[in-house]
């Protein structure tokens, strides 16, 4: 399934929040650093209707991927590196949107691990 499918037709789209954090971490590592990318992303005011959407990449090479392929399309892009991994980006989040289409090609987190 992809992240920016079935958008309302004939409404406008909720404020979105896209989070995208490596699979290749442990499970519990994967919450917690998606988390702290969420969280590193937002200012205030959060929305009252705000939508988070939690994307997969595959690993590193991959997340730096999409970084690169949304930052070339104007998204901003909150990039958290885990300080207990060298360093290692993570996760990450966008700024909010509404228009999703730019997303749509991301993969939605899955539970198969």
């Amino acid at each position: 399934m992809d992240a920016g499918s079935n958008p309302a037709k004939g409404s406008d789209n909720p404020p979105t929040l896209y989070v995208v954090v490596r699979k290749d971490l442990p499970f519990a590592q994967i919450a917690v650093q998606a988390i702290h990318a969420a969280t590193i992303s937002i200012s205030e005011p959060v929305p009252e209707n705000l939508h988070v959407v939690l994307c997969e990449a595959r690993d590193e090479r991959h997340i730096h991927k999409i970084i690169n392929r949304l930052t070339r399309k104007g998204v901003n892009i909150y990039v958290f590196k885990e300080p207990d991994i060298d360093n290692q980006v993570t996760a990450f989040a966008s700024q909010i949107v509404t228009d999703r289409r730019t997303f749509k090609n991301l993969r939605l987190l899955s539970k198969e691990h």
